[in-house]
């Protein structure tokens, strides 16, 4: 019998309320927020949160650092508090220290420094927590010589229910030069959430025809990761008519018995594809992408006519010559974003949708309070390997952060995940990311699942003796990746996998559909200041910095275990420091030719002939981004333009 007190959890991407009994607190969903230079840092133990910080500096480094955390219990409250001091002169007095009051927890912080190596300003964010387990609003807490002042370097996080779990500091040059930040977030799980968490039933792989040409192997993987469907996608790459790989489709199905095989197709192509396969049971039922259904810029739900031309759609699935299930993916970002609920309003219940992740990120989409997404078919679509290279995968292992994505599918009320495994022509359990795609499949089961516990038996599996070292090595990966990428990058210069030209038409029109309908501002990159450039740099000189560690643990793991998997893990750490080069490359000519267009000056012009020297020969990083060399032609008639009208030579002549 339920307690008729009624308990409103707030989820972040959800919001979905439930009443219950009993609620279990919990901590998860690891993330890296600020992965910077420090010359100490501190991860507290886990199950703890940081309740307090302090800091010293002496002679350009920091010295002395604090740290008080609690325990959070499953009941929601803060037990077994404990101190840690380290550094070169752990028990020296802070300069500046933060000891928050009784059950408050950090969520973000900051500092600032000044001449004589003195910290002068220790700010932290923090949140109170609550008897129902929820976060209370943020509130500042300051300490040091001059506590009204403003951070250096300060780390607030996002979201209501997200805490700081580990801290460090740089300082460099009388300022603090780096900061350090790690979280999680806090969770309130009744019954009811815990029984969707092994709700994900359906694991499906979503495939290029090109990757049936070896129909054993696949289904070796198929059977190894429990594959019980296929998305054969034939609306991008009908490389063959389908007529040749239905005897493919077949003898999949006699291997794997339980496997479905769905085609991806052109919405224009839906009468066509059920007339070839009228007489094949190996088809289960067919996706149509929204990106052919829907091909006009209109808003309207009332001018596309959504309804009858899905329910003709369905009608002729049902009447084929045996029953076929309907499926449509939806986009993930762009102008259908704000017709989603009609859209699924406008479906048979028979109709199933696959949603990619992002989409219900960046939309902050609330199925679960939606009555169109009910009694329907959900498949949540991951893609692993953001980062292609034409020529070599990237590591991207971020295993630490599927918990989140996977209790998200989850509360979303789907029923399956899909996953693309030949991203840019390479088979994915064949690279060193099937490390992701285990941990992936064995957090769908329970994403409260020991994140360590999963690391250490795969890389043990993987590495034998040198497990530890790779362990170290791969961690690093998701921090690295998003410093190469993170500034200019998949936000200003990256097409899946292509490089963009400077001319921002360019991005514009390629963008286009993918931005959010409420989104109306350009990227900041157009006009950068001296500020964005020196920001950007030392990104890039971050992710050099971690590569040259995770480089060396890989090298170690190579000298303790040589085997083929540790040379993989090491040559894969090399072709990372290859597009870092690329990536660091491209944003230095892009900035710097932003800037040139303003000063016309021949030190500006210099770090642009420095980085296209190098980008010119392409090929000698050992990895391959589409677009290079139309990037650079680009790079060279925005330089011929500047050096007669950048807008400082203009007002020479003027």
């Amino acid at each position: 019998m339920r307690s008729p007190a009624r308990i409103v959890f707030a989820f972040l991407l959800v919001g979905f309320t439930f009443s219950c009994l009993r609620a279990d607190t919990v901590l998860f969903d690891e993330r890296i927020d600020s992965q910077q230079k420090t010359e100490i840092r501190y991860d507290v133990p886990d199950g703890c949160v940081i309740t307090g910080l302090g800091f010293r500096a002496n002679y350009d480094n920091i010295t002395t650092m604090y740290v008080r955390h609690h325990r959070l219990t499953a009941e929601g409250k803060l037990t077994d508090a404990a101190e840690v001091l380290l550094g070169s002169e752990p028990t020296h007095a802070c300069e500046a220290r933060v000891d928050l009051p009784e059950g408050w927890i950090a969520m973000g912080y900051g500092a600032a420094g000044e001449p004589e190596w003195d910290v002068t300003l220790l700010r932290i964010w923090a949140r109170q927590l609550q008897p129902d387990g929820t976060l209370s609003e943020a509130k500042t807490f300051s300490d040091g010589f001059k506590p009204d002042r403003e951070p250096e370097r300060q780390v607030v996080l996002g979201g209501a229910d997200r805490v700081l779990t580990g801290a460090g500091l740089r300082f460099a040059s009388n300022d603090i030069g780096g900061i350090y930040a790690r979280s999680k977030r806090i969770l309130n799980l009744t019954d009811e959430d815990r029984k969707k968490l092994g709700n994900i039933a359906t694991r499906a792989w979503a495939i290029a025809p090109a990757a049936l040409e070896d129909a054993d192997r696949l289904a070796r993987d198929i059977k190894k990761y429990g594959i019980n469907r296929l998305d054969v996608d034939f609306f991008l790459s009908p490389s063959r008519p389908l007529q040749e790989y239905l005897a493919t489709f077949e003898k999949l199905c006699a291997d794997v018995p339980q496997l479905q095989i769905y085609l991806t197709i052109d919405d224009s192509g839906h009468a066509e594809v059920l007339s070839e396969i009228k007489d094949t049971h190996a088809v289960t039922g067919i996706v149509i992408d929204v990106v052919s259904f829907y091909s006009g810029p209109t808003d309207s739900i009332e001018e596309l006519d959504w309804g009858d031309r899905i329910q003709n759609r369905q009608r002729a699935c049902s009447q084929a010559s045996k029953r076929l299930n309907m499926h449509f993916r939806l986009l993930g970002r762009g102008a259908a974003d704000s017709l989603t609920p009609s859209f699924a309003a406008s479906m048979p219940k028979e109709v199933g949708i696959i949603i990619p992740i992002d989409f219900i990120r960046l939309c902050r989409i609330k199925l679960g309070r939606m009555p169109q997404f009910d009694a329907r078919e959900i498949i949540v679509e991951a893609d692993l390997t953001p980062h292609s290279t034409r020529a070599a995968p990237l590591p991207d292992v971020r295993i630490d952060q599927l918990p989140g994505y996977l209790l998200e599918t989850s509360m979303v009320g789907a029923s399956g995940v899909i996953v693309p495994v030949c991203p840019d022509g390479v088979y994915l359990p064949e690279t060193i990311n099937a490390l992701y795609l285990e941990a992936f499949y064995r957090l769908a089961e329970d994403p409260l699942q020991s994140v360590d516990a999963i690391w250490k038996d795969l890389c043990t599996a993987r590495y034998g003796a040198a497990a530890e070292d790779a362990i170290s090595a791969l961690k690093r990966t998701p921090a690295i990746n998003d410093l190469i990428f993170g500034i200019l990058g998949l936000d200003g210069l990256w097409l899946s996998p292509k490089v963009l030209t400077i001319d921002p038409s360019d991005h514009l029109r390629h963008y286009a559909k993918l931005r959010h309908p409420e989104v109306t501002t350009e990227f900041p990159w157009y006009a950068p200041d001296k500020k964005t450039v020196e920001l950007a740099m030392q990104e890039k000189d971050t992710a050099f910095w971690l590569l040259a560690q995770s480089i060396s643990d890989a090298n170690q793991a190579l000298k303790t275990n040589p085997t083929p998997q540790t040379r993989e893990l090491f040559d894969s750490m090399l072709n990372l420091r290859s597009a870092g080069q690329f990536w660091k490359d491209i944003t230095q000519a892009f900035l710097y030719t932003k800037t040139y267009a303003i000063d016309g000056a021949p030190g500006t012009r210099a770090s642009v002939e420095e980085a296209l020297a190098r980008l010119r020969k392409p090929m000698e990083y050992g990895v391959a981004f589409a677009g290079t060399s139309e990037f650079v032609r680009s790079v060279e008639e925005s330089l011929a333009k500047s050096a007669k009208e950048a807008l400082f030579i203009r007002s020479l002549n003027g």
